[in-house]
């Protein structure tokens, strides 16, 4: 059991530090220290398992599910509404 888990969060660090160094994920200042926190929490959680980094790592997990739930859910209306607000009052 503790082999899949280590297994498991070192896909998880890979992962992380592909989203963090690759110029293809665009995810913006936020999204890259979201990432630096996943893989800091992952690696903390290989180095010495215990409930403290596994809080972490489920801590930094679920800030990038919710980042990616906003992103997902409201972003594009709030980013059209800006540009509509910018575009209409911005050009004085």
């Amino acid at each position: 059991m503790q082999t899949v888990s280590l297994i498991a969060v070192g896909l998880i660090v890979i992962h992380a530090i592909w989203c963090l160094l690759c110029p293809r994920v665009s995810d913006g200042v936020l999204g890259k220290f979201l990432y630096l926190m996943l893989s800091l929490a992952a690696f903390a959680f290989i180095s010495k398992p215990s409930p403290f980094s596994q809080m972490l790592l489920n801590v930094s997990f679920a800030s990038i599910a919710a980042r990616h739930w906003w992103m997902k859910t409201y972003w594009v209306n709030v980013k059209r509404e800006v540009n509509r607000y910018i575009h209409k009052h911005g050009k004085r």
